[in-house]
């Protein structure tokens, strides 16, 4: 148990509180401030005088401590002591009209008059110097009054503590120790108590009457009790709720409130050692600096980086020499700022260290009047770091920003089950906001479905869900028509972190031209396909052209169409009709395909093309017209019907049936009109030559072959049976009494025997025998391979057909007509065609000379 003379004393807080305070403003001449005080019951002179001595020792004489609060209009600036004046007055002669701004001291320091009750915190205060704390209302924060040590120490009790107070005391500080109390002091013991801080004066006042009990109804009013030694060390305080929870039943002695009392020196070597320990695990440079920028401490835990010195050694320096000169002017700044507002200023500056330069960021907060506290920091790699990340930032922002595509990152929204179901946006740069029509500050930290639907509807929002969930990188292009967007885009997607980052680009152009050239593209290879197919069309067409051109008659013509065509309509049946201008009906003359064609006769009016000279196309269709020459009850599903035009008349038809529909397109519909013009230009040729032909080689009356042709053919045949070595027949054949037929019945009637007599001939001879008008009325047959017996026997023939016709001239019989006929045979009566064309006329004269309508033999050769 700690055995000590203890004393329990109290402190009048309300009555310590002096509000009699004088406030002036900060212009007031320096003279008139030393009115108001001699107002407060001295005189200037004296004033100061006794503040002189008061400053050299303060010896706990009562009285009032003279002082003036300045203001600023509404806010409480400084404060004026004679100890400020008297500071001013031994470096300033002139001093009358200094205004007080220039003498006084910032206020730092000010209590609410709630705080006043807290005697601990006040107490604290006066024992680091302070003289005078400003009292503020709560509700107005304007002075109301001040509190010095003088004044608080005039209501100082001092009583004897019972038995209960010292348990309470015990029951709050049972770390301390016990604590106990002697006997009530004497008076001797309470003059030893002069001086609660260096500056204080010690009043004394012993207040007998009123009980503890009687006390403690008023303790609300207190807040606290403070606790001092003999020698007025601060110790502790004690509270009410201590002596609420052990004096409400006992009785007190005659002593108002009561004080519980610990050793302040162990309190002060405690906060030394926090101190220490506080400033050792701090890493800035601690200065304590005075308004000439003096060095007046340094923390001793850290060497100071610059400086080669012990810390130690560095105190009382100059920030000349602690900088070496080079940036100590730009410091007084701050710190005189620092001192004139009372207020803490931080800034950052560079440090020159050799060929290394290293940075510092400095707070200056102010620790009195006359100096402040430097605290710096060496934030050199936490500078270049945010350098570092502010390049970074810069870089990714201006990529971002210069970006000729789409960039937006989101972070993945999960639920308690971490499955995602949402993305969150975290960034979009310009070129993004184009394209989605949307502001970045619109849509930053928003959700994607809510924003953009339209992401799950297409799957994209599954797309991104993969990518975070496996990691592998999306590359997709996809057309996109939700929230008003309507474009084609390609983006990539790649997981970043717990969310991803999507580029992306509008392709709709691009898609477009695509489009525009894949069909340029496919119409070029359709017109390479068309110009390939028309190109082998026309080259079957010139074949066929060829091939028409080299036939000699038209049976040749129509067996060749019949070939080429089916190569030209390879997906059609067909054919080909000739009109035959002597009967006026059309005649199927070629065929081809696996549909059964047209009628092998028909009318013209059955065919609409022939009908209106244009083709005629059927589709499968309930409103065509088929045509009637058509299989129609086959239906097909198309037919094109083109008429065959030759110097402007109609010789033909062509006619196209399909089973399928599409197959007769425009161009193949061209086709077949440049084939059907081809072919009946080509047939027209062919029936030309035919008559052209015909012409020179036939008689235009009797329609046999005339002179030229027998004289020609005589010579082949002859050359013929020489290396065949046959017999060739020659029968010449004159009409009897032709000339009395002309000047009977006239020359018609005489033109109209002989064609009869030829067509006669054509009817009766074989189709190797040749059947020539040699002259006038004189005829002549040529039969290869004939011996003189057969020719002989054909001659009596022909001769008994001819005595047998019956010839009839405008509805006139002519009568009976007969002839006389010569034959001669090769080799027997001549080996070249003039000598046996010559032993045949002689035959033919000896038969008119014997009574005509008889056949005659050449020579005496024996039949």
């Amino acid at each position: 148990m700690i055995q000590a003379n203890r004393l329990l004393c109290s402190f009048d807080i309300e009555s310590a509180i002096d509000r009699n305070v004088q406030i002036v403003s900060a212009d007031t001449p320096l003279i008139e401030a030393i009115a108001l005080m001699k107002s407060q019951g001295q005189s200037a002179d004296s004033t100061v005088s006794s503040y002189q001595q008061t400053a050299e020792s303060f010896s706990g004489q009562e009285g009032v401590e003279p002082c003036l609060f300045v203001m600023n209009e509404t806010h409480e600036i400084g404060l004026l002591t004679p100890r400020d004046i008297l500071e001013f007055l031994g470096t300033e002669k002139s001093w009358k009209k200094t205004p007080i701004a220039a003498v006084m001291q910032k206020c730092s320091i000010s209590l609410k008059e709630s705080d006043c009750f807290d005697i601990c915190t006040i107490l604290n205060w006066f024992q680091q110097g302070v003289h005078y704390l400003p009292v503020l209302s709560d509700s107005t924060h304007q002075i109301v009054g001040c509190i010095t040590p003088s004044r608080l120490l005039q209501r100082f009790y001092v009583a004897p503590p019972g038995k209960i107070i010292n348990n309470s005391v015990q029951a709050q500080h049972q770390e301390q120790g016990e604590i106990s109390v002697q006997n009530y002091p004497k008076k001797s013991l309470i003059s030893k108590f002069k001086s609660l801080s260096n500056s204080s004066t010690i009043g004394y006042k012993k207040r007998p009457e009123g009980r503890i009990g009687h006390r403690i109804k008023i303790m609300p009013y207190m807040k606290k009790t403070a606790a001092r030694s003999k020698s007025l060390t601060f110790l502790s305080c004690l509270r009410k709720t201590s002596l609420d929870s052990n004096c409400l039943t006992q009785n007190f002695p005659d002593i108002f409130s009561v004080m519980n009392f610990q050793n302040s020196r162990q309190i002060l070597t405690e906060n030394d050692r926090i101190f220490l320990k506080v400033f050792a695990a701090m890493t800035e440079i601690i200065l304590v600096i005075d308004k000439r920028a003096n060095l007046i401490k340094i923390a001793p835990t850290h060497p100071v980086v610059h400086r080669s010195e012990e810390n130690s050694q560095l105190i009382s320096q100059t920030l000349d020499f602690f900088f070496n000169g080079s940036q100590a002017e730009t410091f007084l700044g701050p710190i005189r700022e620092s001192l004139q507002t009372q207020t803490p200023i931080r800034f950052d500056y560079l440090l020159n260290l050799g060929k290394q330069q290293k940075k510092f960021t400095a707070n200056i907060s102010p620790l009195s009047n006359h100096s402040v506290i430097w605290a710096a920091q060496d934030i050199t790699e936490h500078y270049q770091t945010i350098q570092a990340l502010q390049y970074s930032e810069s870089l990714l922002r201006g990529v971002l920003n210069s970006s000729l595509d789409g960039i937006m990152a989101f972070k993945a929204i999960r639920n308690s089950e971490g499955t995602i179901i949402d993305f969150q946006w975290l960034t979009i740069n310009p070129i993004a906001e184009k394209i989605v029509g949307r502001r970045r500050e619109d849509v930053l930290g928003k959700y994607l479905l809510q924003e953009m639907p339209g992401n799950l509807e297409t799957g994209l929002f599954q797309r991104y869900v993969e990518v975070v969930n496996t990691q592998e990188p999306l590359e997709l292009e996809f057309y996109y028509n939700h929230e008003g967007i309507q474009a084609w885009f390609k983006m990539m997607a790649v997981k970043l972190d717990d969310g991803f980052t999507v580029t992306f680009r509008n392709i709709t152009e691009d898609k477009q031209a695509e489009a525009t050239l894949q069909q340029a593209n496919d119409k070029l290879i359709r017109w390479v396909e068309e110009l390939k197919q028309r190109n082998r069309e026309m080259a079957l067409l010139g074949e066929m052209n060829e091939l028409l051109q080299a036939c000699e008659t038209l049976e040749e013509a129509y067996k060749a169409i019949g070939l080429k065509l089916p190569q030209l309509f390879p997906s059609c049946s067909g054919g080909l009709a000739a009109i035959n201008s002597f009967t006026n009906r059309v005649e199927t003359v070629a065929t081809w395909g696996k549909l059964p064609g047209s009628k092998p006769w028909f009318s013209p009016h059955e065919c609409w093309a022939l009908r209106r000279g244009r083709s005629h196309r059927v589709d499968n269709s309930p409103f065509s017209l088929f045509c009637d020459h058509l299989h129609s009850h086959l239906s097909p599903v198309e037919s094109l019907c083109i008429p065959m035009m030759a110097q402007g008349e109609i010789s033909g038809l062509l006619y196209l049936i399909c089973s399928y529909k599409g197959r007769l397109s425009d161009a193949k519909q061209q086709l077949a009109r440049t084939v059907s013009e081809q072919i009946a230009l080509a047939l027209a040729n062919i029936k030309l030559r035919e008559t052209l032909h015909t012409q020179s080689i036939r008689d235009s009356l009797t329609g046999l072959f005339n002179r030229r042709y027998l004289e020609e053919t005589l010579e082949r045949e002859l050359q013929r049976a020489h290396r065949q070595d046959q017999s060739v027949g020659i029968v010449m054949i004159d009409i009897d009494h032709f000339k009395h037929f002309n000047d009977t019945f006239g020359h018609d009637a005489g033109d109209a025997v002989l064609r009869q007599v030829g067509e006669l001939l054509m009817k009766n001879i074989r189709g190797s025998d040749i059947a020539c008008r040699y002259g006038g009325e004189e005829l002549t047959l040529i039969l290869p391979d004939a011996t003189l017996s057969e020719t002989y026997r054909r001659a009596e023939q022909i001769r008994e057909a001819i005595k047998n016709l019956v010839l009839e001239h405008r509805g006139e019989l002519l009568g009976i007509i007969t002839a006389s006929l010569g034959i001669a045979c090769y080799p027997t009566a001549g080996v070249t065609g003039d000598d046996l064309i010559r032993a045949a006329d002689t035959a033919l004269y000896r038969a008119k000379a014997l009574g005509r309508d008889r056949v005659v033999t050449a020579g005496s050769y024996p039949i």
